[in-house]
């Protein structure tokens, strides 16, 4: 028997067969085994017999792939007799030959003709007269999809073939809740090749009865494989995902041939092995994709084993270096630990060794110029050109992966105990469900680079914050030592839109960000609260802020007892007066504009203003408040303040207050306390203490928009008639103070009982 299908053939399809004899006269006979019984003897298994008298005679025949048989191999016998025709399929003939076949029998064809579309260039697939075999195909069909002017799109059902074979340049849309299954192989053209296009729906390859393979050129959404215990193989072109690809079931070996794309900006196809039920394995190297929109300086990692250094260098134009050092030399600050020092060697990628810190934090930086990545590691990369596409190629990891994390005795700065870390997966990662695997090592806080200021996010709120694939991220480890920290599968996530940088998830949280000349120059930092808190600096509760390059400013606050910045301040919620310094690093001189927001999202009743000492400002911070204000180059630790109060005991009756239903303010700064209280539109103000001076009277709304101002000069403890404020029935902010202090009080006008 000769080993391997002679051909493949699909049911209900007519065949030529063709047949030589040798010199003396022989007939011929055909037998095939249709039902897979293991004879010849059956009904229409002898497909042909025939005798031409003559030597080396040329038989030919049409043989007719019967519908509703078995598929797959198929044994075939060929007899020769001489002077005759044979009759038997196993007799013994005295003269004559027997030759053994097998055919691969498939499905029957369908071929797409697309001659009802249901838009400019899309036709149902559930429409049976969009095929030339009258209906639609079944999981037993070949299907055939040519390049015509109306394309196949899955909407109505799920779409099935036993295979598919698209032509150059076709394109098929499955919707996001439908797919196609391909009970085996996959074939596309090896030139412009095809496109499961637009939507989000999966092809899912079944690998039905054996092992299946996809081959030529296509550029899946979503790819799935559930093959069971067989292999799904890419033994030929260039196969890409936009999306996602699940590992169900089975294995998928890449043969190399396997792209995970990023089509646009903050895109990243993903792999999954890691969802509830899936139990696949993947093969061979993938080359994994992802374009960063922004110049700069970013935190990266591979998401590849044994990623190489030349994978980075060769995206961004080459190492860098400037010739001083080689691979593993450490950076040298200036003796103020603020610059480079002419004398340090420096690169486009670098590593960070917190063991090598002493009394300077830049010196633990290390050039990179070649080698391999190491798992779990983030790599500083500084990108020369915005939109760059970088891509790693190896195996993807899948599995669980340690990282090292120290803090050292001997590094006596703020920053000791920083090490760069990188998500290691084709995927996102959980920053929640890293924490609570390695919270025990490392402090609450992750800080992400974005270009030329650091992001900060919290690893344990109850929002979720993710880290995307490709991702570099700083930890703080909280103790002296050495120690692995974990990723694992349970912390991956699926998407592949998730952001390269993030901002913290938090409740009660406070945004304020600062902006420079232009949208590029801007940093943002970030003030929460909580009742488990506390007001001092806690790596479990609170971030450090890592200046931003020179040039662009960086913005922080200020904890008690911590004169390095803060970038991420959990503050506990309590009935007392909380100033906050909020510092500014201009990185240049000229305007800048202060955006607040959050202020309507604080505990209840807790009020926020912004304080510009050098100007004598106090600015209400509501729902999103803005600042505008002059600055030189020079850092300002001291001119600005984040005030924070708690209104108690307020009244509210019936919607009016009255000096038996009076608002009252906490004492605060040592003096008696204020009361303001109103009735209908009018509004009256006690003062417990002289203000000499100017005393700055505002009345806003709860969106925080002033309403109403006034001002007294050179007040005296009593009782104050402020009139009848025009203004619409609500609830109103009534604010007072001489610009070192200020009191609120929400005061419903317009109302009555």
């Amino acid at each position: 028997m000769y080993s391997g299908p002679a051909a493949t053939v699909y049911l209900t399809q007519l065949y030529t067969l063709t047949v030589q004899t040798g010199s003396n006269p022989q007939g011929v006979s055909v037998w095939v085994d249709w039902n897979h019984d293991g004879d010849y003897l059956d009904t229409g298994e002898l497909v042909f017999s025939g005798y031409l008298g003559s030597p080396s005679a040329l038989y030919t025949a049409t043989i007719s792939i019967p519908g509703g048989i078995p598929t797959g191999n198929t044994k075939m016998r060929v007899r020769s007799r001489a002077g005759s025709a044979p009759t038997n399929p196993c007799t013994h003939y005295a003269e004559g030959e027997t030759e053994d076949y097998c055919i691969d029998v498939q499905g029957p064809i369908c071929i797409w003709t697309g001659t009802v579309p249901s838009g400019a260039v899309w036709g149902h697939w559930t429409n049976p007269n969009n095929w030339d075999c009258g209906y639609v195909p079944t999981i037993n069909n070949q299907v055939i999809i040519p390049n015509t002017p109306i394309q196949p799109a899955i909407v109505l059902a799920d779409g099935n073939a036993l295979s598919v074979n698209m032509h150059n340049g076709t394109k098929l849309n499955i919707v996001h809740n439908r797919r196609l299954n391909v009970a085996t192989n996959w074939t596309a053209g090896t030139g412009t090749g095809a496109e499961v296009t637009f939507n989000p729906g999966p092809v899912r390859m079944l690998s039905q009865g054996g092992p299946s393979s996809i081959s030529g050129n296509t550029r899946f959404q979503n790819l799935e494989i559930h093959a069971g215990a067989n292999t799904v193989s890419i033994p030929s072109g260039a196969v890409s995902i936009r999306q996602g690809l699940d590992l169900m079931s089975g294995t998928l070996n890449t043969l190399g041939n396997l792209t995970l794309l990023a089509s646009l900006p903050h895109t990243a196809a993903f792999i999954d092995n890691f969802s509830t039920g899936y139990t696949g394995t993947l093969v061979g190297n993938v080359t994994a994709q992802r374009r960063i929109p922004r110049s700069g300086g970013i935190f990266m990692s591979s998401p590849v084993n044994a990623g190489t250094i030349s994978d980075i260098t060769t995206d961004i134009g080459g190492t860098g270096h400037n010739g001083i050092g080689g691979d593993g030399s450490y950076f040298i600050a200036d003796p103020t630990c603020t610059y480079m020092a002419p004398t340090s060697p420096w690169a486009r990628v670098m590593q960070y060794n917190e063991s090598a810190v002493t009394t300077c934090h830049f010196n633990g930086w290390q050039i990179r110029l070649s080698g391999s990545t190491t798992n779990g590691r983030g790599y500083l990369v500084n990108q020369p050109a915005a939109q760059l596409l970088y891509d790693f190629t190896g195996a993807a990891n899948t599995g669980s992966i340690s990282a090292t994390v120290t803090r050292t005795a001997t590094n006596t700065t703020a920053t000791v105990g920083t090490n760069l870390l990188g998500n290691p997966y084709p995927s996102g990662i959980n920053l929640d469900a890293f924490y609570a695997a390695n919270s025990g090592e490392i402090g609450t806080a992750a800080y992400l680079y974005n270009g030329s200021t650091f992001n900060t996010v919290v690893m344990n709120d109850a929002v979720p914050s993710h880290i995307s694939s490709f991702q570099g991220f700083q930890v703080v480890r909280t103790s002296v030592g050495s120690d692995p920290v974990t990723f694992n599968q349970g912390m991956r996530v699926r998407g592949n839109t998730i952001s390269f940088t993030d901002e913290p998830n938090l409740s009660h949280k406070l945004v304020v960000e600062v902006r420079g000349r232009d949208a590029e120059h801007r940093d943002v930092t970030y003030v929460y609260f909580g009742e488990e808190l506390s007001d001092g600096f806690d790596l479990k509760e609170d971030g450090y802020k890592f200046y931003s390059v020179e040039g662009y400013p960086t913005l922080y606050t200020l904890a008690p007892g911590m004169s390095w910045p803060v970038s991420l301040n959990g503050l506990s919620i309590g009935t007392t007066l909380k100033e906050l310094p909020l510092g500014l690093h201009p990185g240049s001189s000229g305007q800048f504009v202060f955006t607040l927001k959050g202020g309507d999202r604080l505990p209840s009743g807790m009020r926020c203003t912004l304080v510009d000492k050098k100007e004598g400002k106090e600015v209400e911070v509501g729902e999103e408040s803005s600042y505008v204000f002059e600055a030189s180059g020079v850092e300002l630790r001291d001119r600005f303040v984040l005030r924070f109060r708690r209104e108690v005991g307020v009244a509210q009756n019936e919607g009016v207050q009255t000096p038996e239903k009076e608002s009252r303010v906490e004492e605060e700064m040592g003096v008696e306390a204020d009361r303001a209280w109103s009735v209908g539109n009018r509004v009256y103000l006690s003062l417990g203490q002289e203000v000499p001076g100017r005393l700055m009277l505002r009345l806003m709304d709860m969106s925080g928009k002033i309403v109403w101002t006034d001002a007294i000069e050179n007040a005296v403890r009593g009782v104050y008639d402020l009139g009848e404020l025009e203004v619409s029935g609500g609830l109103y902010i009534l604010n007072w103070g001489d610009g070192r202090w200020s009191r609120s009080a929400r005061l419903p006008l317009g109302l009555t009982k």
